[in-house]
């Protein structure tokens, strides 16, 4: 695999560029629907806010920041936007490793082709199934597909994967069908670099170490059936691999992936928090200089307890915040979720405990929760979150982006790893007291602090806080004094 990633690597810097380029055509202006932002629309729409629930979201603004973020998770990678108008005109493709699109049809089929005549990689997500698709310059989708481990299986495959990723038409999973892509046929992708691979070696190192757990784990029907759903999903697809978790998770499953990934590593994973984003913490609250008191004060937010206090198990009469939209696909977009954040027994003890509703796969409806540990970073308004999430270790930072002054509505943005796991993520939580999007008077203030965690308002998901009854919001540790 590594020999592989480095020659994608020195192809991309022998096509005299250095870092991957991705053509992206998008359709001609006068083809199918009109954004409010002007022309044709994307799968895109925004989640709520000024632009309201549902408004579609231009191909223009939705490219720019889809090469904003590529740029993020590939360094010196570019995402140049096409239209197909232009090629129909004549207009030859920019010079790119890998020529991709959307949402394009029949009448803009043969300039698209006639442009992408030369391209090794080209695919287009829901578009004319006339167009041309090409991965390693093999044909996807030919006779020779049918044949197992070939160049024209693993490019159906790898096209399949990428198009259904897409398919859920978030920013998100965009961003990782590109990826997905550029790791398999351009050059490495850190953030595509996760192993499930089970060889001579692996399956030595899990048998010798973990065998009971093993045995454990596929002799009971709940912790076998997410091993099962595991192995449908697609090695760096976060979406799908959380949801067969949150779907299944039991302790003889937590006792299975600590024993394999955390304790013994079997797999040889490793992850690294993503250097960029680093977005800047809010410099002041209530019109003075952001202090680390106040930045406690401000995760703690509106959490209240029932009478009997700060005993572990104690019940809890208001969260510190309620989630009111989330940016990453696979974690922030649970239903019903609610934040509590509190001092522990310590100078320095504070926790997180996240609760919240999974619809499973199975069809049932289940509250989980978390129970993460949380120590200040050097300057206010930073903190390292660290979490044992169904046996893997996972390791965050969180930054205080934008608190108003009434603590109305608070945005976080984080960065994190499961370096066991071989995942690293980022995401963002827009949260208010109510669950409810802030009122209109604040949009200008919001949309400023997405930007400065380079984000737009139409990456965020809602958050479903209908039918959130019954919700077990309790202490998981004993509540002390907030730190200073």
């Amino acid at each position: 695999m590594g020999a592989g990633r480095g020659a994608r690597a020195a192809g991309a810097a022998a096509a005299g560029r250095g870092a991957p380029r991705v053509a992206w055509v998008r359709p001609a202006e006068a083809a199918g629907g009109t954004a409010a932002g002007g022309g044709p629309a994307s799968p895109f729409v925004h989640a709520g806010g000024a632009a309201g629930a549902g408004a579609p979201v231009p191909w223009g603004a939705a490219l720019a920041q889809l090469g904003r973020r590529l740029a993020f998770a590939v360094p010196g990678a570019e995402l140049v936007p096409v239209g197909a108008d232009m090629l129909a005109g004549g207009a030859p493709l920019p010079p790119a490793d890998l020529v991709l699109g959307a949402g394009l049809g029949e009448a803009e089929a043969e300039a698209v082709r006639s442009a992408c005549v030369d391209s090794a990689n080209v695919l287009f997500f829901q578009s004319w199934e006339g167009l041309p698709r090409r991965l390693g310059g093999v044909d996807v989708g030919g006779a020779a597909a049918a044949v197992p481990w070939t160049r024209a299986r693993a490019a159906r495959d790898l096209a399949e994967a990428a198009e259904e990723i897409f398919q859920r038409a978030t920013p998100d999973d965009a961003l990782q069908s590109v990826l997905k892509l550029v790791d398999a046929h351009v050059a490495p992708v850190e953030a595509m670099r996760v192993k499930r691979d089970t060889g001579p070696r692996e399956l030595w190192s899990i048998v010798s170490n973990c065998g009971g757990e093993v045995l454990d784990c596929v002799r009971d029907p709940e912790c076998k059936a997410a091993l099962d759903c595991l192995t449908e999903c697609e090695d760096s697809d976060q979406v799908a691999q959380y949801r067969c978790i949150a779907s299944y998770e039991s302790d003889l499953f937590t006792k299975f992936s600590q024993c394999i990934l955390q304790t013994h590593n079997c797999l040889d994973n490793k992850a690294d928090i993503p250097a960029e984003p680093r977005p800047p913490v809010m410099p002041t609250f209530r019109g003075a200089a952001l202090t680390h008191a106040a930045a406690y004060a401000i995760l703690r937010g509106h959490l209240e307890t029932e009478m009997e206090g700060d005993r572990p198990g104690s019940a809890v009469r208001e969260a510190s915040w309620r989630v009111v939209a989330g940016q990453n696909a696979a974690y922030d977009a649970f239903p019903c979720q609610y934040q509590l954040f509190y001092p522990g027994r310590g100078k320095t003890a504070f926790w997180y405990d996240p609760v919240f509703k999974v619809q499973t796969l199975d069809n049932r409806e289940v509250w989980r929760s978390r129970h993460y540990r949380v120590q200040r970073g050097k300057s206010p308004g930073h903190f390292t979150f660290t979490v044992l999430d169904n046996g893997v270790l996972s390791r965050e930072e969180w930054r205080i982006i934008h608190c108003e002054d009434d603590l109305s509505w608070v945005l976080f943005f984080y960065s994190g790893a499961a370096s066991a796991a071989g995942l690293s993520y980022t995401g963002a939580i827009l949260a208010s007291r109510t669950g409810e999007w802030p009122g209109e008077e604040h949009q200008a203030a919001l949309e400023e602090a997405l930007e400065r965690a380079s984000l737009k308002p139409w990456e965020l998901y809602n958050v479903d806080n209908c039918s959130c009854s019954g919700a077990p919001l309790r202490l998981e540790t004993e509540m002390g004094e907030m730190p200073q």
